[in-house]
């Protein structure tokens, strides 16, 4: 028997059945498009499997003495098996059968009982013909009612079950791209290019780490015996009925915060044109794609920047321009071996000229002479090489060795010889004014990543499987941030309640001036500034080893397991952190009947994930140590190029001003009790057959994470102790002095290293108990139900459809390693890249954090489909219908607020500037002038909820056909209702300085507009 193991990310597929008994019965599986052709025999058990298969329409052919008498056509696609199975009578047949079975491309949750997993798979034609805009890994993988929308407030990536957007994995052709800065979405591989895009979001096996959301993985398209090219073109209209601006955003007062009516988009057409064909017949393949963006065409998703913009000072032109180029080279080396190598490369530029407007949002006063310019240049590429090997009958190997590299460079106009200073506005961001247009800093990036695996699979004996094997990646980041000396920004205290209202300045009310409180809209002033120059990495390893044991007739049990370690270096390659951990994954598979038409199955398991590399920026920069700091002042006058004169400090200087060591080492940065994150899962699910081409699901899944580090920044100083430095003064250690902020898990004893008398003396290791710091520990619980119908589309049944509908419940005090608790930034908090969560920055804040989750979204329900005419006339036969129907009931709301410092030191002198705490007010007592609240908590996802959202997506195309030549046109339109419901408030109720913020509970986000595109492609076959 054929080794039957796949990894769900691969790039080959399977086919797998049963044959008849009786004597010389075999398999014939060929591919005539390749001139693959291997014949296999059954087990003990009468199964057969056959992988390693390049995805393709394949014929297994039933052989009974060496001839044909029966066989089926199959569709073989990446990462999942599919069934071939053959009937007892069949074995007894003299010849072929008259009448065979038609390759049916397998529905989206296709029943694969090798596997105790449930993938999903979307091929690139189904995908094509749907009302998606410029379909990539992630809007494609967010088409199940378990996955939130990347359209929804809550950032910019799908999640999965409830988890965070950056707890996902991307995979392209088995290489791992997420970007492991901040566990962010890849760069955009064109849609043209996937030959289907699959994923796992629950019960993975354990060839899987470092995924706490869900895999979502891309297979490119290769080549075979048959030459073709194609071109596609995607139109996207100018600003109109086919491309619509969201709606306006106003504040309390009903001033202007942003104009999104005033957008304009140019009309542009992104361009695809590719070659396919053989280097040497049934040997060497080889895949090409070249694409344009022009001006106006964002990396994803159309819409990531107009064309031109307006604000309360400039109009801003913006131009985008992407180029891109990506091969996939196939080689059979031998049969049952096969080499795939890939390469991308990506040039993106973007530019914006500003000209400054004489009336504030009025575009016909726009200067003509321009003010300020500058651009920003990516650079991307990609080399992946896979494997797949058939050592022997009941042996086989697969390797895959990759890597990517992202550059980046900024091009402001003027240096940062020239200072940069902006006037905002404490009600209305929107109206922020620049004085002197100086680089705020020159800025440059280089990323990197590398990463290998291999893969064995072992079929020890007939019911069991060994798969084991090892992987390894190392993600670095080189980064260059000098900061303007000169980066100045003034600012006043909020009169939006009054005239009179009480002003406070960087946590003070007294001025130091004139020693009376701060009269109302005091002027004040800010420098910011934060170097950095260094290099780090976080090199991960892991080896997993498992067992699927065929245990009984048609039962599968799945046992395995894995370890990890996680690990960061710091500026000169010094390990600063090194933890490993091993974790159970187990599952079970029933075939109920024996054919594949109804599974039952179960999976548990734990699952962990190492910290971001943007952590590691905490080890700072050499001879500095981490500074990012913010000095307020008062001023009495303004100098040239706008720089404020006559300096009075007001308050301590926010944020950490280093440590002056020439680099943090392991015990000077992180507690000896930091650990990396856990998720414990299960899931239970069952998949059943309906008629020929119809597959219904259900599964019930609940996990539950803990264990999230993050960096703690309430350490304040000896000038204006925090709560270490109280705890220290009272132990005895008054002159103590700490090193800056700490990589910790909260919940747990800190242990770090303190200068325990003055700056001269020797590091001691301390610790500071949990029972006086007073971090809660960190949990996120979900609870799941899921329901799944899916159509395959056939010739017989020329339609296709994916149904979903979930229902979720998801509380905890952390959403995971993104923070969607603020909508203040547009529905997105801190992520990975400062710390997990804006309200680990105190205890005080966590009081009160533990409820409803962002992602508690009770009910959604996704539909996408489309019904070709392909039995009616001559003219009718080519036309196709598709729509799409989304739907979300409204998310939890949290009401935000700078803490009432009560003296209890849950604030530290750091932290004056936050707003993330949930002592809250209602609105009517806001607006009274008392926004916070003392003894008043909105719990977590209390305060209100989001209205639900609807929308409807429609898909019109034709297929037309001239000789070899095929055509297509879609006119695609989402939503098109034009529904701009809102996704999400302003949900803080103070400003930085503890008034009353004038935008609170104005609408943040909207629903994206309606949106259109005109498709046109064409293929040589």
């Amino acid at each position: 028997m054929t080794s039957g193991s796949l990894f769900a990310q691969g790039i080959t597929g399977g086919v797998y059945g049963n044959l008849p008994a009786g004597k010389d019965i075999a398999a014939e599986v060929i591919n005539p498009a390749t001139g693959y052709d291997s014949t296999v025999h059954a087990d003990t058990n009468g199964h057969y499997s056959v992988t390693g298969l390049m995805p393709g329409r394949y014929v297994v052919k039933l052989l009974r003495g060496g001839s044909v008498v029966d066989q089926r056509d199959v569709m073989v696609v990446a990462g999942s098996n599919s069934p071939a199975i053959f009937s007892a009578e069949a074995g007894n047949a003299k010849e072929l059968n008259a009448i065979t079975v038609t390759a049916a491309q397998p529905p989206v949750n296709a029943i694969d009982v090798t596997t105790s997993q449930q993938i999903q798979t979307w091929n690139a034609t189904d995908v094509n013909r749907l009302p998606l805009l410029n379909s990539d890994l992630l809007n494609v993988a967010a088409m199940q009612a378990n996955v939130t929308s990347i359209t929804s407030s809550h950032g910019a990536s799908p999640q999965f079950n409830g988890a965070s957007g950056t707890e996902n994995r991307y995979f392209i052709n088995e290489f791992n791209m997420t970007d492991m800065q901040q566990g962010a979405a890849p760069d955009k591989i064109p849609n043209e290019a996937f030959a289907s895009i699959s994923t796992v979001d629950g019960g993975m096996d354990a060839k899987y780490g470092s995924a706490l959301g869900g895999v979502v993985s891309g297979t490119i398209k290769q080549g075979s015996n048959d030459f073709k090219g194609g071109l596609v073109w995607e139109f996207n209209p100018p600003t109109g009925f086919f491309n619509e601006n969201g709606k306006n955003i106003y504040n309390v007062n009903g001033s202007l915060v942003t104009a999104n009516q005033l957008n304009h988009w140019s009309p542009s057409l992104l361009q695809d044109y590719w070659v396919s064909g053989p280097i040497v017949k049934d040997k060497l393949f080889f895949y090409l794609l070249g694409e344009i963006q022009p001006n106006n065409y964002g990396q994803g998703v159309q819409g990531a920047t107009p064309t031109t913009t307006y604000n309360g000072q400039y109009q801003q032109l913006n131009e985008s321009r992407n180029k891109q180029l990506l091969g996939n080279i196939t080689w059979n080396i031998a049969t049952g071996h096969t080499l795939n190598i890939f390469f991308d490369r990506q040039l993106n530029n973007f530019s914006q000229s500003q000209y400054p407007l004489s009336t504030p949002y009025d575009p016909s006063s726009a200067a003509p002479a321009l003010e300020y310019s500058g651009a920003n240049a990516w650079r991307s590429r990609m080399l992946v090489a896979n494997y797949h090997g058939q050592i022997a009958d009941n042996f086989s190997v697969s390797a895959m060795w990759g890597t990517s590299q992202q550059d980046f460079f900024s091009y402001p106009q003027y240096g940062i010889n020239v200072p940069y200073v902006q006037v905002a506005d404490p009600d209305n961001n929107n109206n922020t004014q620049t004085v002197s247009n100086g680089a705020s800093s020159l800025y440059s990036l280089r990323y990197r990543m590398m990463g290998s695996r291999v893969d064995f699979t072992w079929d020890v004996t007939d019911n069991h499987e060994i798969t084991f094997g090892g992987e390894q990646y190392s993600p670095t980041m080189a980064q260059s941030n000098i900061p303007n000396p000169n980066s100045w920004t003034y600012s006043h205290c909020s009169t939006a309640l009054g005239p009179n209202e009480a002003c406070s300045i960087n946590g003070q009310t007294i001025n130091p001036l004139t020693g009376q409180p701060f009269a109302p809209g005091t002027s004040y002033v800010t420098l910011a500034y934060a170097p950095r120059i260094y290099y780090n990495s976080s090199p991960t390893y892991g080896f997993y080893l498992a067992d699927s044991w065929h245990f009984a007739e048609n039962w599968t049990a799945y046992i395995g397991g894995r370890y990890d370690n996680y690990a960061m270096t710091d500026n000169i390659n010094v390990k600063m952190y090194s933890k490993g951990n091993a974790t159970p994954r187990i599952g079970v598979a029933w075939d109920v009947h024996g054919d594949s038409s109804l599974k039952i199955g179960a999976t548990a398991g734990e699952y962990t994930e190492g910290i971001p590399l943007y952590f590691n920026a905490y080890g700072g920069t050499p001879g500095q140590g981490y500074i990012s700091t913010k000095t307020t002042y008062l001023y009495s006058g303004v100098g040239g190029e706008s720089v404020p004169t006559g300096l009075t400090q007001v308050g301590t200087v926010q944020g950490s001003a280093g440590a002056g060591l020439h680099y943090l080492t392991p015990g000077q940065f992180i507690a000896t009790s930091a650990q990396n994150a856990k998720l414990k899962q299960l899931q239970i699910y069952a998949q059943q057959k309906l008629g020929s081409n119809w597959v219904a699901g259900a599964a019930l899944f609940t996990s539950e994470l803990t264990g999230l580090p993050n960096i703690d920044s309430n350490t304040g100083s000896s000038a204006n102790p925090g709560q270490m430095y109280a705890y220290l003064k009272s132990k005895g250690y008054p002159n103590a002095v700490l090193l800056g902020q700490y990589l910790i898990t909260p919940g747990k004893d800190i242990t770090i290293p303190v200068q325990l008398n003055g700056p001269n003396s020797p590091l001691t290791m301390f610790t500071f108990p949990n029972s006086y710091i007073g971090y809660p520990s960190l949990r996120r619980r979900i609870y799941q139900l899921s329901l799944t119908m899916d159509h395959a589309y056939t010739n017989d049944e020329p339609y296709y459809l994916s149904a979903s509908y979930t229902w979720r419940h998801e509380f905890g005090n952390t959403d995971g390693t993104t923070s969607y608790a603020s909508s203040q930034t547009g529905g997105l908090a801190n992520t990975g890249a400062t710390a997990y969560d804006g309200g680990l920055s105190a205890p005080g804040f966590l009081q009160g954090a533990a409820g409803n989750l962002a992602d508690d979204i009770p009910s959604t329900l996704k539909v996408f489909g489309y019904y070709k005419f392909a039995h009616q006339g001559n003219f009718l036969r080519g036309l196709r219908v598709g729509g799409a129907f989304t739907y979300y009931a409204g998310g939890p709301v949290n009401c935000l607020s700078t803490y009432p410092q009560n003296g209890n030191l849950a604030i530290g002198s750091n932290q004056v500037n936050n707003s993330n705490a949930y002592y809250c007010n209602t609105l009517q007592s806001a607006l009274g002038g008392n926004p916070v609240s003392s003894s008043i908590l909105y719990t977590r996802g209390s305060y209100a909820r989001l209205p639900s959202t609807k929308q409807v997506d429609l898909d019109i195309g034709y297929d037309w056909a001239l000789g070899k030549n095929a055509f297509s046109l879609d006119l695609k339109v989402l939503n098109l209702f034009n529904n701009q419901t809102v996704t999400s408030y302003v949900d803080q109720i103070t400003n930085n300085n503890g008034q009353f913020n004038a935008n609170f509970m104005q609408p943040n986000t909207f629903q994206a507009g309606r949106a259109g595109q005109l498709v046109f492609r064409w293929q040589y076959n």
